[in-house]
């Protein structure tokens, strides 16, 4: 079985608990996940739910949202607040869909959400992948603790090498007592003299530094000599031998002596160490203890080598395989040793590799390239690092990242392969799992964008690209407040980003902009995003559009105002019935009474005054009744405006006539034009309307000897009207009013009237395209300015 398939069987024994109040969508649930192989419990409510993790902790929670007495909030809420299960996540399932209950639940602590009804794949996917995520997280305790343990043993093997290493330098300060010691780097410069060698060669050490051995040469030996020496130590030999000397006065002195390379990780010489005595009858038993010391001191310098590597191979928790050199191919070089980490990390005992080749451990998944790549540097003798699946003694799979190295002789020859092979899988795993978590956001119908934390985009899903209308390739590396929209781009990083790092979680609504420039509203669900040592590196970005809900709450917003508008429109309406259809309705019903009762005793004149006062009530009724037919028209749109050639000023002067012979008033109507082209298009019928009831107005909240002044000039395009009287004017407090229905002004006392000329009026000027506005001063008069345009008259 391999890891991925082992993972998914843990996953699939998983223990899980369902708390939803609805039997059947237990039975469902219960049923669809015992099939998937998990361990199902159920609760019928949050207090048995509660008491059901008390008592055994599951290893995911799908919680309902609508339950009685203790909701889903509730419930998590509750979990998230104790220790013990704050690391149990939680899943909400509710057929409640509004972005603001998934942002509650994700709020109260819920890790995903799924909604009613609840799809077989999708329900699956989730909890699949928030197991695993709990999964992940277990494992990255337990690897900590695990590189704990090996910092402390490496800790260990540092201090053994050290003290190692002070033992070498005491040696070295004993061999500088009584031998000539030097050492040159790989060219032959001098690095190192000690005093032996400072005091017999005369030299101070500052003259023997970057200097080569040729300095005490004496030309005894030849050419040939100190040729095959070199050859011996650059092949990283030892070469022992006399040499004569010569010291700086000109006197030779003969030396016998060792010269050691010290070679680096590829076998070749780095350094070259010559210890040396003075040859001399008399020094007889200086050189045997020179020679007793020398031997004693490679005896220690090895000793402490082999303990060095024994204690290094057998405590590091990297696997060790030592095999011979050949052959490299088939049946390829025999293993001869591994460590306890192999036996640990493989399940192999020493004695079952031995004499076996490493190939034992490939298999199926075994990349045959990378095998390839290996054989090849081995052939070369080279080294080599690559990465590879290999196969446990159980038959689990096991990442590697593999390093072989050649082992060579004195004479440069490669005579074994060490393997020094480090268990990745954990690596490989959180690759695969974040390759996971990057497909699944990609899939996510929302958007969702990854910036670092300075705000600049690393990742943006296929949903941001489908909403925003960017590419990847044309958003990744800008920063994030290209997409928001107006000043807001400018704040961006105190609206999202300091809040963010304050709080590690954060929400905000912000105006967005497409690529294409189409603004909209959104929510911002906003988390940090840190790497394996919990620090922040930067934000995740879950961004829903939340457009339509707004225009819904502006919609909800414009009816509610409709509404009230209706309300007190009703209100003012039902008032005006009760008041002005009341008073002429009493002087009919009086006036019939007189003539039914009292007719026989009433004059002809008296009878017909009854008459007279019955009609006018009867046309007073009419026009409340024709105001309230013609408000229903403009409230409705069924009154348009339809324009016909007319001259204007014949039209207005006919109009005075007519208002003047139908008025009982003693007030004068002073007419007045200006302008040369009175010839217009304009809708006649609307005109009349507007102007009667103006003037009609003027002289009602105008005393009987009040003249009333209606000024006409027609400018270019535009025609222009002013209705002036000197009544009783019009409070400030109501002339923000005066054009709403029923509306009427709080000082027009028992003047008779509905309130709905001027609203009327309003709306038959806007249909003309024009304009009306009105100045009063109480107790000097009112003035109406009406602005019309207009089109010359067609021939």
């Amino acid at each position: 079985m391999d890891a991925f398939a082992q993972e998914l069987s843990e996953i699939s024994k998983a223990t899980i608990l369902i708390v939803d109040d609805v039997k059947d969508n237990l039975i469902f649930l219960s049923k669809m996940l015992s099939i998937q192989g998990y361990n199902v419990r159920s609760a019928a409510t949050g207090a048995l739910a509660i008491q059901s993790v008390e008592e055994k902790l599951p290893d995911l929670i799908l919680l309902d949202i609508m339950m009685p007495d203790m909701d889903g909030y509730e419930v998590c809420q509750h979990f998230k607040s104790n220790e013990k299960t704050c690391n149990i996540p939680i899943i909400f399932i509710s057929a409640l869909s509004e972005p603001f209950d998934k942002v509650k639940a994700f709020q109260m602590g819920g890790n995903d959400y799924l909604t009613k009804p609840i799809g077989i794949l999708e329900a699956t996917a989730r909890i699949e992948y928030q197991l695993k995520l709990c999964s992940f997280q277990k494992q990255l305790i337990a690897r900590n603790i695990q590189l704990e343990a090996e910092i402390n043993c490496r800790k260990k093997a540092e201090e053994a090498r050290n003290r190692a290493m002070h033992e070498i330098a005491n040696i070295k300060f004993a061999l500088d007592q009584a031998a000539i010691v030097s050492i040159t780097d790989a060219q032959g410069r001098i690095t190192y003299a000690n005093d032996q060698f400072c005091t017999i060669s005369q030299y101070l050490l500052k003259d023997l530094i970057g200097q080569t051995h040729r300095i005490i040469n004496s030309g005894y030996h030849s050419a040939y000599f100190f040729q095959q020496m070199w050859k011996t130590i650059r092949e990283g030999r030892v070469w022992k031998g006399e040499i004569c000397n010569c010291s700086k006065d000109g006197k030779l002195f003969w030396v016998n002596g060792v010269i050691v390379p010290l070679l680096g990780t590829d076998g070749v010489p780095t350094e070259f160490v010559a210890v040396q005595y003075k040859v001399s009858d008399r020094s007889r038993a200086v050189k045997d203890k020179i020679r007793a010391a020398l031997a004693n001191w490679h005896r220690i310098q090895a000793e402490v080598q082999v303990r060095l590597l024994q204690s290094v191979v057998v405590t590091i928790n990297d696997a060790v395989v030592i095999t011979e050199a050949l052959p490299i191919d088939e049946p390829g070089p025999k293993i001869i040793y591994v460590n306890n980490a192999f036996t640990q990390m493989m399940g192999y005992q020493m004695s079952e590799v031995k004499d076996k080749s490493p190939r034992l451990l490939q298999g199926p998944k075994t990349s045959l390239e990378v095998c390839a790549q290996i054989k090849t540097a081995l052939k070369a003798f080279q080294p080599v690092r690559a990465e590879l699946l290999n196969y446990r003694k159980d038959g689990s799979e096991v990442w590697i990242d593999l390093n072989i190295t050649p082992l060579k002789d004195e004479d440069g020859t490669v005579t074994h392969w060490i393997a020094v092979q480090r268990d990745i899988t954990e690596r490989k795993e959180v690759e695969q799992l974040l390759q996971q978590q990057a497909q699944i956001i990609e899939q996510i119908h929302d958007s969702v964008i990854i910036t670092d934390l300075e705000g600049f985009i690393t990742s943006f899903n296929k949903g941001a690209q489908q909403r925003f209308g960017y590419e990847s390739q044309e958003i990744l590396g800008k920063n994030i407040s290209v997409l928001c929209s107006g000043d807001q781009s400018f704040s961006v990083y105190d609206l999202i980003i300091n809040p963010l790092l304050e709080n590690q979680r954060h929400e905000v609504e912000i105006s967005m902009a497409t690529k294409a420039g189409e603004v909209f509203q959104s929510y911002l669900s906003l988390s940090v995003l840190k790497n394996d040592a919990d620090k922040c590196i930067g934000m995740i970005c879950y961004c829903i559009d939340i457009s339509h809900r707004k225009k819904a709450e502006e919609e909800i917003l414009r009816s509610l105002e409709k509404e009230r508008y209706l309300h007190e429109l009703k209100t003012r309406f039902v008032s005006t019935v009760s008041h002005e259809y009341r008073t002429p309705l009493a002087t009919i019903l009086s006036s019939l009474e007189l003539l039914e009762y009292y007719g026989h005793c009433s004059t002809e004149e008296e009878k017909k005054e009854y008459f007279q006062q019955m009609r006018l009530a009867i046309r007073r009724l009419t026009d409340m009744l024709n105001d309230v037919l013609s408000l229903n028209e403009t409230e409705s749109g069924k009154l348009s405006c339809n324009p016909t050639s007319l001259n204007l000023q014949k039209f207005i002067q006919d109009l005075i006539v007519e208002l003047q012979q139908n008025t009982k008033t003693k007030s004068k109507i002073i007419l007045s034009f200006r302008g040369n082209n009175f010839q217009v298009e304009m809708d006649g019928k609307l005109l009349r309307h507007i102007f009667s009831n103006l003037i009609l107005n003027a002289i009602k909240y105008s005393t009987q000897e009040s003249d009333i002044n209606f000024e006409v000039e027609c400018r270019e395009n535009i025609a222009v009207f002013w209705v002036r009287d000197h009544g009783i004017g019009i409070p400030e407090d109501s002339i923000q009013s005066l054009f709403q229905p029923f509306f009427r002004a709080n000082n027009v006392g028992t003047i008779p009237g509905t309130g709905l000329g001027l609203s009327i009026v309003r709306h038959m000027v806007t249909l003309h395209g024009g304009a009306i506005d009105v100045q009063s001063e109480v107790g000097r008069g009112t003035s109406f300015r009406v602005e019309i345009p207009w089109q010359p008259a067609k021939n």
